[in-house]
C-alpha cells in the first residue's frame, strides 16, 4: 500500500468510527454503514476487511447487527484524527 491509501483507508476508518460514536448507545447498524460505503464503491469483502479487525482488537463491539464504540474505539479514533490531520497539514 502506498502511503496516500494508507492515509485513504485511516480517513474512511475514522468516518466511520465518527458514526458509530454518533449514533449513541444503542449503536449503529452494520447495513446503513455497509450501504453508506457502498455508494463510493465499497465492496461487501472490503467493508468486512474494514470492521473485523476493529471488532477483533475491541475497538466496537457488533451486538445483533449494530455496532457500538468501545473506550479502546475512541482512544483509537482519537489517534486517527490525529494522524489524518497530520497528513492533511502535510499535504497542504
Amino acid at each position: 500500500m502506498t502511503k496516500e491509501q494508507v492515509v485513504a483507508v485511516q480517513r474512511v476508518a475514522l468516518a466511520v468510527l465518527e458514526s458509530i460514536e454518533e449514533a449513541g448507545p444503542l449503536g449503529a447498524p452494520s447495513g446503513i454503514l455497509y450501504a453508506a460505503l457502498m455508494g463510493q464503491g465499497c465492496t461487501l469483502t472490503t467493508y468486512q476487511q474494514l470492521m473485523d479487525p476493529m471488532v477483533t482488537r475491541g475497538f466496537l463491539i457488533l451486538e445483533q447487527d449494530c455496532y457500538t464504540m468501545t473506550d479502546g474505539g475512541r482512544v483509537f479514533m482519537k489517534g486517527l484524527k490525529a494522524k489524518t490531520a497530520q497528513a492533511s497539514t502535510a499535504a497542504g
